[in-house]
């Protein structure tokens, strides 16, 4: 994943609520598996390795934020468990056909969580950020540069 990507996928963090991290942490899954599959067909194994381990952090991070609570997530643990377990047999068989079944899946059911989103009407998950413009300024080629104003009351008072 480059870092115009990496950069995007920040700001949105920092102005996601609960529902919606989770929908970008499957975004950010698909990505580093396509990214997967790029390399597989290059013929990079170690980008491949790599790019597949990043993907199966960010399902692990998914079964990290499961809430047993709700009759679902006994199955969407199975299928992130299943999920996982597919990407590894994808590296240890230098096979790329699990990878786009997991990439279906994932998007499957990211279009469920973009479903409910609208639902969760709850805050940022991260507070006190700073507050990101962009379009007010220009580079030296005429790129568009994103620029900060200080929030006086980051992080901690002592």
């Amino acid at each position: 994943m480059d870092n115009e990507k990496k950069r995007d996928f920040q700001l949105r963090i920092t102005n996601a609520n609960n529902v919606e991290l989770i929908i970008i942490l499957y975004e950010i899954a698909v990505e580093y598996l396509e990214c997967a599959r790029a390399s597989y067909e290059a013929g990079d194994r170690s980008e491949f390795k790599r790019n597949t381990e990043s993907a199966r952090n960010c399902i692990e991070e998914m079964v990290n934020s499961l809430d047993f609570g709700y009759e679902i997530t006994p199955a969407l643990h199975k299928l992130y468990l299943f999920m996982k377990k597919e990407i590894r047999d994808a590296v240890c068989d230098n096979d790329i056909a699990p990878i786009d079944d997991v990439i279906g899946r994932l998007k499957t059911l990211k279009s469920a969580y973009e479903q409910i989103k609208d639902e969760d009407t709850s805050d940022p998950v991260m507070k006190h950020i700073q507050t990101i413009i962009t379009g007010m300024t220009y580079g030296k080629n005429k790129i568009l540069n994103d620029i900060t104003q200080d929030c006086s009351n980051r992080g901690f008072r002592v």
